[in-house]
């Protein structure tokens, strides 16, 4: 991250769902931004992808108990991709209009949210 990112307002978290958590990357990107965290305060969205019908619960789950941690203002409503090799064609768009409108609620709910805080 830059320092400008530092400045941010809100922020996504997004990961796949590994073994049943996050992924490793995302522990690394929150580690590294120091204790206490610079994402403190700060208004904080998850999503979670997995190609289980469940999708990645778990790994919401952890990370919005992290979140929590951290000082965060974590949004109540995350979004959870389950089936996630349904959702894009082979270019890679996205085609499920469902988790289209979930994503576009994340961004909005995120905007108000850091607004609050």
């Amino acid at each position: 991250m830059c320092s400008s990112d530092l400045d941010a307002d809100a922020v996504v978290l997004a990961t796949p769902e590994y073994h049943g958590s996050y992924s490793s990357v995302i522990k690394l990107i929150i580690d590294n931004l120091g204790y206490p965290s610079a994402l403190g305060g700060k208004a904080v969205g998850l999503v979670g992808v997995a190609a289980s019908p469940f999708g990645a619960l778990k790994a919401l789950e952890h990370l919005n108990s992290i979140t929590t941690h951290l000082g965060c203002h974590t949004l109540p409503k995350m979004v959870n991709v389950a089936s996630c090799y349904k959702a894009f064609d082979k270019e890679g768009n996205l085609t499920d209009e469902n988790l289209r409108e979930r994503l576009e609620a994340l961004a909005v709910d995120l905007t108000d949210y850091s607004k609050k805080f």
